[in-house]
């Protein structure tokens, strides 16, 4: 389960070392139910890092995968058990990690239901976006419940 967040190359290396104390301060939590997190990390043109977390447990494959992996593969890969317990332990690291890069200023590619829109925005920006909405989506038909 992956999150990321961009950083300007000055602040890259001082979010990279604080996503690493946050995996420091919970190791027992990742101990306990497994989790292993590796990181992506890649440039963006000549102007920021991509630093993407991965997070890793042993649980029960998701519809996704069993579409997406070869069936002649799956048998030989075998399927754990479901995990609940790690699958909510490690949702709420994805969480924390997400709001510490929003905190360090990192930004994201993706705009809707994981990544809050709205937190970190000034009040004008906000105000502008919520009037183009009504005026574009007066019905709120369009992405429902994202971009809060």
């Amino acid at each position: 389960m992956p999150v990321h967040a961009i950083f300007p190359h000055s602040t890259a290396v001082a979010a990279y070392t604080a996503i690493s104390g946050l995996f420091d301060e919970r190791a027992a939590l990742m101990r306990q139910h497994q989790i292993r997190a590796g990181f992506l990390c890649t440039t963006i043109a000549q102007q920021a890092l991509l630093i993407e977390p991965v997070f890793y447990w042993p649980d029960s494959h998701s519809d996704y995968h069993r579409r997406m992996v070869e069936p002649e593969y799956r048998p030989r890969s075998g399927e754990p058990a479901a995990n609940p317990a790690a699958n909510a332990a490690a949702g709420a690291l994805k969480r924390e990690t997400a709001e510490l890069m929003r905190r360090l200023g990192g930004t994201h590619f993706q705009l809707g239901r994981f990544y809050s829109y709205r937190e970190g925005r000034d009040a004008a920006a906000l105000a502008l976006f919520d009037a183009l909405k009504r005026a574009l989506d007066p019905q709120g038909r369009m992405n429902p419940g994202g971009l809060r």
